[in-house]
């Protein structure tokens, strides 16, 4: 595999982009799949979470439904099928906007795939709502438990929309944040689940714990179950153990995307979040707009375009990865090693090992590969 540096343009022009978008099935059976991570700023939420480490709590909720729109029909005017993974920031059920972005998608030929998080706090009616409308075998939902924010009766009806989803054959999966002191939990959790035939998937814990940095204070014993909790190695050696990265081949900027909320385009959110250089941390004690400018300027130097505004441009293969770290698993997934040992879902964040396709397709049932070489046809 060799590394490829150049941008190969893709013309997407305004009438081929129409006629794009009215493909037949039969038709986006042959074009090859982009796998898309898309990042809105919906930052409403029903829950207040005090250990939400996420910078969106900052902000004001900055969702523009016309710009969504459109960013959805220009998604669908590309020469691909598509695996989307929308990044709500927030809770999909407090936006009708949302949710029939994702009916739409959902019913269209040449997506392959649309899945989100939620809570799951919603009520069972207007889950079930949304599931009458969507196509379910193309639906992907990581419903994540808050069980410290939510009452005994609100984790039961939790995991009882947890069933109707499965039973409708929504490729679900409940997240977990592997707290130190959460661990007896989290098997009771995979146990339930497993008998449900879902998936249990927790993230590794990031940050100070009783003021102890973790993921690296986790225990040996702590370390072996994380295994099993994080639901693949790839996960756990890239999440827990934080392998390297760097000059790895890697589908980001070449089959995969990062996706703005204002419809800007990055090989992946690692250029997003790019680590300070020494420069910049000396000068930000003499005045702080300094490097900020500089980090917006290098972070616009990545940048592949605006799906608004531009041709779509990816790199011709798999380039080597230019990162140290790649701590979320949503960008893990991206790596070309992944597709050729693992086998990729309609949901960015669920891959499973090909050696035990035939046990876990077994005890989860609505897991189903991606057809196999469709995520690497030029």
């Amino acid at each position: 595999m060799t590394a490829q540096t150049g941008l190969a343009p893709v013309a997407i022009r305004a009438p081929q982009a129409r006629a794009a978008a009215e493909v037949t099935p039969e038709a986006a059976k042959v074009l090859p799949v982009l796998f898309v991570r898309w990042q809105l700023q919906f930052t409403k939420c029903s829950l207040q979470c005090p250990y939400c480490i996420a910078e969106w709590t900052k902000r004001p909720v900055d969702f523009r439904p016309d710009r969504f729109r459109r960013i959805v029909d220009r998604l669908l005017e590309q020469p691909y099928r598509l695996v989307i993974r929308l990044g709500v920031e927030g809770e999909i059920f407090l936006s009708p906007e949302i949710q029939e972005g994702v009916i739409r998608l959902s019913h269209h030929p040449k997506v392959e795939g649309i899945s989100f998080s939620t809570n799951m706090m919603a009520s069972d009616d207007k889950v079930a709502a949304f599931l009458d409308r969507a196509d379910c075998g193309k639906v992907g939902m990581g419903c994540t438990i808050h069980d410290t924010q939510i009452t005994e009766e609100q984790a039961e009806g939790f995991f009882r929309r947890i069933e109707m989803i499965q039973k409708r054959g929504v490729l679900v999966f409940v997240g977990y944040v592997a707290k130190p002191d959460r661990f007896d939990y989290m098997r009771r959790y995979k146990a339930r689940l497993d008998a449900l035939g879902v998936p249990f998937i927790s993230n590794e814990y990031n940050g100070a714990f009783e003021h102890v940095p973790y993921p690296e204070a986790y225990t040996s014993e702590d370390r072996r179950e994380l295994r099993q909790f994080l639901w693949t190695d790839h996960y756990y050696e890239m999440l827990v153990e934080r392998r390297n990265p760097k000059g790895k081949p890697c589908l980001a900027g070449h089959r995969y995307i990062y996706l703005g909320s204002d419809g800007k385009i990055l090989s992946c959110g690692n250029d997003r979040n790019l680590p300070w250089n020494l420069w910049q941390k000396a000068a930000w004690h003499l005045n702080k707009q300094w490097p900020a400018r500089i980090q917006a300027r290098r972070v616009r130097r990545r940048q592949l375009g605006n799906i608004l505004t531009d041709d779509l441009r990816l790199a011709d293969a798999p380039r080597r990865c230019p990162h140290t770290s790649c701590t979320c698993g949503n960008e893990a997934q991206a790596f070309f090693q992944v597709g050729e040992e693992y086998h990729r879902t309609r949901t960015l964040r669920v891959i499973y090992p090909k050696s035990r396709a035939a046990e876990l397709e077994a005890r989860y049932p609505n897991l189903k590969p991606l057809e196999e070489g469709a995520w690497k046809r030029s």
